[in-house]
């Protein structure tokens, strides 16, 4: 998945797993949310800095109408 999105020249928003490591190379994103995630202790603040909150809205918003509409 990191791979394909590197190759595309796309920055990964994918908050990482509780504990998760960092990999070796050229994975600057995914190792950027592991740094934050260990300074604060949780993806709150990473999801705040990188607008990830609004994916979240998109989606319930998108369920709402799915639900009025059918």
């Amino acid at each position: 998945c990191h791979d394909e999105l590197r190759r595309k020249k796309i920055s990964a928003l994918i908050p990482p797993r509780k504990g998760a490591g960092y990999w070796p190379g050229e994975y600057a994103d995914r190792n950027r949310a592991v740094a934050n995630q260990r300074l604060t202790g949780s993806n709150a603040r990473w999801k705040w800095t990188t607008d990830y909150n609004r994916r979240s809205i998109a989606e319930t918003a998108m369920y709402r109408v799915k639900q009025l509409f059918g």
